[in-house]
């Protein structure tokens, strides 16, 4: 886990995709709170959709706050991301 955690920091947006990607497949607390940092210093639209996509994964309670804090981002693409994340944990996908 700490290897993907760490990817997450990584200059390379595709490497940070994936390591969003495995880190949902774990659905740990700590893979959520990796996943909840990296989201929190990630500058890449495409990075930040791909964190949202992994937090839906496990439909943990501790996923909702970033999501929903998530669905003010500047961005469109990632607030939607953020949106139907909420939407597939809740069951409503």
């Amino acid at each position: 886990m700490a290897g993907w955690a760490s990817a997450l920091e990584s200059t390379d947006i595709a490497t940070r995709c994936t390591a969003a990607q495995a880190l949902g497949e774990m659905l740990g607390m700590r893979a959520y709170g990796a996943l909840v940092n990296g989201y929190n210093r990630e500058s890449s639209e495409v990075v930040r959709r791909a964190i949202n996509r992994a937090m839906d994964k496990g439909s943990c309670d501790r996923a909702v706050a970033p999501l929903t804090a998530a669905t003010n981002d500047p961005e469109e693409r990632v607030r939607d991301s953020a949106t139907w994340a909420l939407r597939q944990m809740r069951g409503n996908g």
